[in-house]
């Protein structure tokens, strides 16, 4: 369905994989995919260029929060960054806005608490986040808000073999879990069965 866009990341720190980037090469190619750099300032380009470009009905975010133990669905951007590590282009943003002056935050204006007990009967373990963090994912996240689009951010665990010193989720779930986030969606926005 060309009129979803989904966005994922490329590995960034000491990982040579990035989860995000694993569960959207196995997405169905009917959907608009784009992979992105792990770059405050790129990211935000990029996401703008891709908005522009394809004008979607819906925007669906994946990144990596590997020591989590959970689905996270996360419910606002907020204008707002901080991070105790470099972006993939040693841009390190101890704290400060993404936009000056911008509004404090974008609240997702779909059904996010109504599709985390969804996941969760469906035996995905999911959680609602009430912030995307303060690194490149909010700041993803905040772009495609500000823009007016209607979008959700869902941060996934690391998963089983990508890192042994954390609890992780199996690939296939994640996976699995994503379809099933497109298919809720598909269903309430498009009446697509």
């Amino acid at each position: 369905m060309k009129d979803i866009l989904i966005t994922a990341f490329e590995p960034f720190g000491n990982q040579d994989k990035n989860v995000s980037q694993e569960v959207l090469n196995r997405l169905d190619e009917k959907y608009i995919r784009a992979l992105l750099p792990v770059s405050y300032n790129r990211a935000r380009y990029e996401v703008k260029r891709l908005l522009e470009k394809y004008q979607p009905k819906l925007v669906l975010c994946l990144g990596e929060a590997g020591k989590e133990k959970t689905i996270r669905v996360e419910k606002l951007a907020i204008n707002y960054t901080r991070a105790i590590i470099s972006d993939n282009d040693g841009d390190l943003r101890p704290q400060g806005a993404i936009v000056e002056g911008g509004q404090n935050c974008y609240f997702s204006p779909l059904s996010v608490e109504e599709l985390v007990p969804y996941l969760n009967h469906l035996h995905y373990p999911s959680v609602l986040s009430l912030t995307a963090g303060g690194f490149v994912c909010n700041v993803v996240y905040y772009t495609v808000l500000e823009a007016g689009y209607p979008a959700l951010f869902v941060h996934l665990p690391y998963y089983e073999g990508q890192n042994t010193q954390t609890e992780h989720l199996p690939l296939e779930m994640m996976i699995e879990a994503v379809q099933e986030i497109l298919r809720y969606f598909e269903k309430r926005l498009f009446n697509k069965a």
